[in-house]
Formats: structure tokens, sequence, C-alpha cells
């Protein structure tokens, strides 16, 4: 690996362990599909969120570490997570 590739392995590594990131869900069933986050995110943000499809085809949000610039409108807007 070269210097410079390793370097940026480092800061990238270094910038995902000093955020808190949003945790979308835990689990299938806390989530329904709606893709808001996945919308909001390409709005204001770096788009560090994609819909993937499960082997049962439902689409569920993963987010990218690398893009995520941890603002957590993906958490406001979300359908299934409490209003304070």
């Amino acid at each position: 690996m070269k210097k410079n590739e390793q370097q940026y392995l480092n800061r990238s590594k270094a910038k995902i362990s000093s955020k808190a990131f949003p945790v979308l869900y835990q689990r299938k069933d806390q989530c329904c599909g709606c893709s808001l986050c996945e919308s909001i995110c390409k709005e204001y943000s770096a788009g560090a969120i994609k819909m993937i499809e499960d082997k049962n085809g439902f689409r569920y949000p993963v987010v990218d570490l690398l893009y995520c610039v941890g603002c957590k409108r993906c958490m406001v807007l979300c359908p299934f997570k409490p209003k304070k």
C-alpha cells in the first residue's frame, strides 16, 4: 500500500471513530422502507444513506460512515422514531 493511501485510510478511520452516527433501525420491523431518510440526506448532506434491497425485495437504509456528517436529520424525519 502506498504511503498516501495509508494516510487516507488513517484519516478515514479517525473521522469515523470521532463521530456519533445515526442508528436508523436495529431490527427490520423498526423501518417501513419509506426512503425519507435517504431523501433528506441527499438534500442536506453528502448522500450517505442508500436504500438497499434485502433478499425478500424490501428496501432498508444503509449509512455510509465515510460520507455521513452526523447531522441526524434522518432521525428527526423518520416516522418510526419517537418524537420528543
